[in-house]
């Protein structure tokens, strides 16, 4: 082998060796450094994953999965100690800021993170006292509960409910009374039913009584002798003659009108009354009143205790003696006479034809129980008069001068409402049709002709009786007429709108809905 190739045949293998014990070194740092890298990582994912999750362990644990990059799945495990620390710290921040909803919903999520729990419940504390402090007693109430023993939540908490309870009674008041002023009586009755001796609310609970029952008892229309009257919204009246005597009345539950007077029942239990050619009446005792009527020169009203007074001209037939009454729950009025209904179902009538009657209803004693409405009528110009009650099985009785059929009521079922007017007698169906008896196709006065025409009638929801003439108030606030004309009884009432409905009535039963409200 000559030299040269010798002296190659060296360099050869120094390099050799040298290529060797570099990547020898080299394999040994990887080994090292692949186990050094999984010691770290396995430190660092027992730090997050520990039970004690420390703030410290977690920075630490940062770090380290910085460091060892994509080594298996160390971003996993380092995107969620980044996620806790960063929550945490904006946690933090938003409790000494003040933000502690923020920072409830955050250390609640953050569970047992570093010192989550003590810093949620400090937050908690905080946040109830600013609720409490806000007056929102409710809710810090809870938050108070919920940390029993922490800090003063106990104090807190006792405090807290008894606010709460005297806050919430204040908000049930409160909405009674928007109730009440919106004239929603039977919403208000119930709000204040709740508050016990509240405020004045055993005063408000007695005034939606009286409301109500004024509501029940009243009538929006009324038809009279030579003109008819309603009442449209805020209680202001229509009519179809004598427009200018009523401008100045307003705020009226109920009306009624016979020739001479026409009487109208305020909210307040007072009454006004429009004369016509009648005595002067003094009014300053016709307070408390829940009903009114007209009669022939006379009107009659029920007082809120149960008994009756009257004024006008008697005439010499005692419709005017209802002095004696007592207990009573309802009044009608016909030409000349009275009738009442007390608690217990008795009938009680005076003035013109009251014997008679009376014996009639005293021989049929069984038929006239259970009368839930009652109806005066006739006698205008001969005869006695008739009375009518409507029963709560909506069948229908009725005593008196028969002399054109206007007591032919036997068959009537499913009744909700009934009106007499001189010579008929009118019957409202639960269906919101209309039945009428009188005339009995007798002529002997032509006004009477068409005054039981009411069989086209649908969507009725009130009904009232004239001098030979019918009015039918229809759900949408307007109104119906047939009959007699001759002194313009219906003279512009098919313009009528808006007329005051307290009544609802059920298509299936028969009853009235439990709100009496003012309806367009």
């Amino acid at each position: 082998m000559s030299k040269r190739l010798k002296q190659k045949l060296l360099i050869f293998v120094a390099m050799f060796g040298t290529i060797f014990l570099v990547v020898s070194i080299f394999l040994i740092y990887a080994f090292n450094m692949k186990a050094e890298v999984k010691e770290m990582y396995e430190k660092a994912v027992s730090m997050v994953d520990n039970e004690n999750k420390s703030y410290e362990n977690y920075i630490t644990a940062i770090d380290i999965l910085k460091q060892i990059g994509n080594y298996k799945d160390s971003f996993i495990y380092l995107e969620k100690a980044t996620d806790c620390v960063e929550k945490y710290e904006i946690a933090k921040e938003s409790l000494e800021n003040g933000d502690y909803e923020l920072a409830i919903s955050l250390f609640t999520e953050l569970d047992k993170f570093a010192n989550s729990e003590d810093k949620l419940k400090e937050a908690q504390y905080k946040y109830a006292i600013q609720l409490y402090e806000d007056g929102e007693y409710d809710r810090s109430y809870k938050f108070f509960c919920d940390l029993t023993d922490y800090e003063e939540s106990n104090k807190y908490a006792e405090k807290a409910l008894l606010l709460s309870m005297q806050t919430a009674k204040e908000r049930v008041y409160n909405k009674a009374n928007e109730y009440f002023n919106e004239k929603k009586y039977d919403e208000a009755w119930t709000a204040y039913n709740q508050l016990g001796d509240y405020e004045n609310s055993q005063e408000m609970l007695k005034k939606c009584e009286d409301a109500i029952r004024r509501r029940k008892l009243a009538s929006t229309i009324s038809g009279g002798v030579s003109f008819s009257v309603g009442l449209s919204d805020g209680g202001r009246v229509v009519s179809t003659v004598k427009k200018e005597k009523f401008v100045e009345w307003d705020n009226l539950v109920s009306i009624s009108n016979f020739n001479i007077y026409t009487i109208g029942l305020k909210e307040d239990g007072t009454v006004v009354l429009e004369e016509t050619g009648g005595s002067k009446i003094d009014l300053s005792e016709w307070t408390d009143i829940v009903q009114v009527a007209a009669g022939e020169r006379y009107i009659i009203g029920l007082k809120n205790d149960g008994t009756v007074i009257g004024a006008g001209h008697d005439l010499g037939d005692g419709q005017l003696k209802v002095d004696n009454w007592r207990d009573i729950i309802m009044i009608a009025t016909g030409w000349r006479h009275t009738v009442g209904v007390d608690k217990d179902g008795k009938i009680y009538i005076t003035g013109h034809g009251d014997n008679k009657q009376l014996n009639e209803i005293e021989a049929n004693k069984d038929e006239w129980t259970d009368i839930i409405a009652i109806a005066a009528g006739g006698g205008f110009e001969k005869g006695t008069g008739h009375t009518v009650g409507l029963k709560n099985d909506g069948t229908v009785v009725a005593v008196g001068d028969n002399t054109y059929g206007q007591c032919n009521v036997d068959s009537w079922t499913n009744i909700v409402a009934i009106a007499a007017g001189e010579w008929h007698t009118v019957g409202l169906c639960a269906d919101g049709t209309v039945v009428a008896t009188g005339n009995d196709g007798k002529k002997d006065f032509y006004k009477y002709e068409n005054a039981c025409s009411v069989e086209k009638w649908e969507g009725i929801v009130a009904i009232a009786a004239g001098y030979g003439y019918t009015i039918g108030l229809k759900s949408d606030g307007t109104v119906l007429s047939v009959g007699y004309n001759d002194q313009s009884q219906q003279t512009s009432i098919d313009s009528w709108e808006n007329i005051l409905i307290y009544h609802e009535w059920d298509k299936n039963n028969g009853e009235t809905d439990t709100a009496f409200h003012s309806k367009k």
